[in-house]
């Protein structure tokens, strides 16, 4: 928390994009800065937090009703990935409409269904929002997404 920018030089706040002129939090790594008033507003998920867009990537989110950005995750916000649900920081994929953050490699994964999968090796399997189901090889809950049979 400072407060004041930390250079000379305006800033823009990473959430709503407006100069930062008093306190804010900032992150001397990425150079990710937001002011106070972004960062205690309700609407803000914590997974907004740490994110700092590098840039734009073809290709839809896993609603498959939004495009993504490409953001670098801060070391101090690290997050989970919506699909394998691991917490990293770095490059990542995120979709701001549904608030979820991505692995690019996991993205990758949803886009090549799962061929002759030895428990259901008659039809393809891709990953796809199953929340509430168990899996029928391991018995555990899906908190999210899962493979499933489209047939």
């Amino acid at each position: 928390l400072l407060p004041k920018p930390p250079t000379q030089v305006t800033m823009h706040c990473e959430i709503c994009r407006k100069d930062v002129q008093g306190f804010n939090l900032f992150c001397r790594l990425c150079d990710f800065i937001i002011d106070i008033s972004c960062a205690l507003k309700d609407k803000l998920s914590h997974r907004v937090l740490g994110q700092r867009v590098i840039g734009t990537v073809k290709g839809r989110c896993m609603s498959d009703k939004h495009s993504m950005v490409q953001v670098i995750i801060s070391n101090s916000y690290q997050t989970a990935c919506a699909i394998c649900e691991e917490r990293f920081h770095g490059k990542a994929l995120s979709c701001m409409m549904c608030e979820e953050i991505y692995h690019p490699g996991c993205i990758e994964l949803t886009l090549q269904p799962l061929l002759r999968h030895p428990l259901h090796p008659a039809h393809l399997l891709s990953i796809s929002l199953t929340s509430g189901s168990k899996c029928i090889a391991c018995k555990m809950d899906m908190r999210k997404y899962g493979y499933r049979c489209p047939e």
